[in-house]
């Protein structure tokens, strides 16, 4: 028995280094050592048919790992043990048949290691099957194959949660069809809604990539995005803008987004080979609200124009951040009709305003470069205002920007925080009005 366990060890030793012989130039070495492989190939033939044989042998005979624990000594049950893993057959999940007589031998009493014995199962295969599939504590055969089998087929297809449900199937496809969220804001935003079954992001790329799902992943058009060609640089005009107060000077507050009202502004322009028509963008830093506002021409009273439009809506500016554009050349003007400070960034710094150029981004999707503004009407864009202020985020816990805007504004009025010309906002009741065009 020892020689047998020595003879099998020394197979597993035998292919290990042959594999890494070969590796290495197996070729190589077989014309300059081809005697010492040849005798080195009988061996292995004869190491092999000795495994098969004992192979068929164990199959046949279940019980063999109870046996040896019982006629072998205590001194080689190790080497016992090495024999069993080299040479056992594969494992076999239990199937409708053994949890019948699982039922059965607990009925009558049997313990884990019993039902082990008879089943010719090891003890803690028993145990979990126990465990895992009983109901109330009692294991019932039937009860357990229904458990075992939802469990096989939620590993296989994890999203089926979603195709059973048809609330949440219709939840999930409307938010991403309709308006246009991200898995990732779908996941956080059921984690906050009472009424729906809670699922992860990865669940819901399962779904979409899912057969279930093929028709929505076609529509929503999951490629890459492609990526942008490299463009030309070219030298800039600076705008000769006097008395700028540059970005370093803004306050900490406003940096840190630890204080409501600090607001940052910005244009989208139409294309070169269009019009004027271009909007104006004005974007707040701690609940990242957004206004959007369509002028004929960037010129310095319509800007001012849409400010005043804007002040009723948004009651208080703490400071206002702009880029170097000619349409501000009276920044100081628009400081007083604000009544707030106005800060600048730095030439060719337009990331200092972090903020308002990732709406700017964001924007792009509905309005691509190139295009002419003036075609998209007042209603197109209350539509993509109304899009990006409906949008779950994750930077907010899940929560819209226009349900923190609007929690700011409740605390602001409460407070008596906004501007003594606009106390009006305290009657202001058409909370759902997002845009300051009439």
């Amino acid at each position: 028995m020892v020689g047998l366990l020595v003879l099998v060890c020394l197979l597993r030793l035998r292919l290990w280094l042959g594999y890494r012989l070969w590796l290495h130039g197996w070729l190589r070495l077989r014309r300059r050592c081809s005697r010492l492989l040849g005798c080195w190939l009988i061996v292995h033939i004869f190491l092999v048919l000795i495994v098969i044989v004992l192979c068929i042998y164990v199959t046949h005979k279940p019980n063999l790992k109870n046996e040896l624990q019982q006629t072998i000594p205590s001194s080689s049950r190790a080497l016992a043990q090495l024999v069993l893993w080299l040479c056992m057959k594969p494992y076999k999940q239990i199937d409708k048949a053994e949890r019948l007589e699982i039922g059965i031998l607990l009925e009558r009493g049997y313990s884990d290691a019993e039902i082990a014995r008879v089943l010719g199962r090891d003890r803690s295969t028993i145990y979990r099957e126990r465990k895992r599939n009983s109901v109330k504590e009692a294991y019932t055969p039937r009860k357990a194959q229904h458990k075992a089998y939802v469990r096989r087929t939620y590993a296989k297809y994890q999203a089926m949660c979603i195709v059973k449900n048809m609330k949440l199937r219709e939840y999930i496809e409307t938010k991403l069809l309709i308006d246009e969220w991200s898995p990732e804001q779908i996941a956080g935003r059921l984690a906050l809604e009472a009424d729906l079954t809670k699922v992860s992001a990865p669940t819901i790329y399962k779904y979409i990539r899912s057969p279930y799902g093929r028709q929505l992943a076609y529509e929503l058009d999951l490629a890459k995005k492609k990526r942008r060609k490299s463009k030309a640089k070219w030298q800039h005009k600076v705008t000769p803008l006097e008395d700028r107060i540059f970005i370093d000077q803004r306050p900490e507050a406003a940096n840190t987004r630890s204080q409501f009202g600090h607001w940052e502004a910005d244009f989208i322009v139409s294309g070169k080979q269009y019009g004027s028509a271009s909007l104006l963008v004005i974007h707040e830093r701690v609940s990242r609200y957004t206004l959007i506002a369509k002028l004929t021409a960037r010129t310095v009273s319509e800007v001012e124009n849409s400010f005043i439009e804007a002040l009723p809506f948004i009651g208080n500016f703490e400071s206002l951040t702009l880029d170097n554009d000619i349409a501000f050349q009276k920044h100081a003007q628009l400081s007083k009709l604000i009544q707030a400070p106005i800060y600048f960034c730095k030439p060719y710094h337009s990331w200092e305003k972090g903020g308002v150029e990732n709406v700017n981004r964001l924007i792009r999707h509905y309005i691509p470069k190139g295009c002419d503004i003036a075609h998209f009407t007042d209603q197109d864009i209350w539509n993509i205002q109304h899009k990006l202020n409906n949008k779950p985020r994750k930077v907010l816990g899940y929560k819209t920007a226009k349900e923190v805007f609007a929690y700011y504004q409740q605390q602001a009025i409460q407070d008596h925080k906004h501007h003594q010309n606009y106390q009006d906002y305290q009657n202001y009741q058409d909370y759902q009005k997002e845009t300051f065009y009439a």
